[in-house]
This record gives structure tokens, C-alpha cells and sequence, in this order.
């Protein structure tokens, strides 16, 4: 392999690692009953938490 394809490969894996992280943080804020900032909200917050 050369190095802009292990480069490309390592950076593919953090964006893709952050998304996971970011889709499990916002269940976990949901499942707590706190706003996650989406537009049709099922707790109808006033403000973000």
C-alpha cells in the first residue's frame, strides 16, 4: 500500500468512527428525554440541553 491510500484508509476510519460516536450520543441523550436538536422533537424542549 502506498501511503496516500493508508492515509486515506485512517481518515476514512476517524470520520466513520465519529459518526458512530455521534449517532450513539444523541440515542443515549434521547433515551434520557433531553433535546438533541432535531427539528421534530418528541419532547418539544424549549431550550437545548
Amino acid at each position: 500500500m502506498s501511503s496516500g491510500t493508508i492515509a486515506t484508509v485512517i481518515i476514512s476510519i476517524i470520520i466513520f468512527g465519529y459518526g458512530i460516536f455521534s449517532i450513539l450520543k444523541s440515542v443515549k441523550k434521547m433515551s434520557k428525554g433531553k433535546c438533541i436538536g432535531c427539528s421534530e422533537c418528541n419532547y418539544k424542549c424549549n431550550k437545548m440541553n
